[in-house]
């Protein structure tokens, strides 16, 4: 329980699963249920953090990233991606923040996905990594500060935030088919000098 940054992508594949359902039943009321367990799975996720970081109390913050829309075609997918995005951002908080990436890629457009549009590729990945990096490190900076005062250990706190200050991002995507599931996972490396 010693991660100092957390980041969070989530949602997507909840809202391209509704997408399949409406597309053969035509129920609109897929995207209700989907957006209602969502904020649920979220709160949950978020709940299950902070408690366990209380339990082990490092210095550290949540970076939510947002979604952006794979399929502007739709007509109707940019309602329901913008709202899976407040949903996110309706969990800010002093340790948590969103990343909103969505107008990046309404504006970069082909040239940040792959083949077939539905993942970023190597350019839609340093957009992601830069407007989380854009977020700052300041709360995180702050509260490694004020526990120098208060604990043994705080000039390796104080190193491990000098390396982040100095950190390239470097972000690696791959996606895996198995059983017809389509699993993203999403890695955000640290790179130190």
């Amino acid at each position: 329980m010693t991660a100092n940054i957390i980041t969070i992508t989530a949602g997507g594949n909840d809202l391209l699963q509704a997408n399949r359902t409406f597309m053969y039943t035509y129920d609109p009321s897929v995207f209700d249920e989907v957006t209602v367990e969502f904020y649920q799975n979220m709160a949950s996720i978020l709940s299950e953090i902070h408690y366990l970081k209380s339990l082990h109390p490092t210095p550290y913050m949540i970076r939510l990233i947002g979604l952006y829309n794979p399929f502007p075609h739709l007509s109707y997918s940019d309602f329901w991606v913008q709202r899976f995005n407040n949903i996110l951002l309706s969990f800010r908080d002093e340790r948590t923040q969103f990343v909103d990436i969505y107008s990046y890629f309404i504006y970069g457009g082909e040239h940040l996905f792959n083949f077939g549009r539905l993942h970023p590729n190597k350019y839609g990945y340093e957009v992601i990594a830069e407007a989380t990096a854009s977020c700052g490190f300041e709360p995180l900076k702050q509260e490694i500060e004020s526990n120098q005062n208060e604990n043994s250990t705080a000039e390796l706190s104080r190193g491990v935030f000098l390396r982040l200050t100095r950190t390239i991002v470097t972000v690696f995507s791959f996606s895996l088919v198995i059983e017809n599931l389509n699993f993203w996972l999403f890695f955000l490396f640290f790179v130190y000098f």
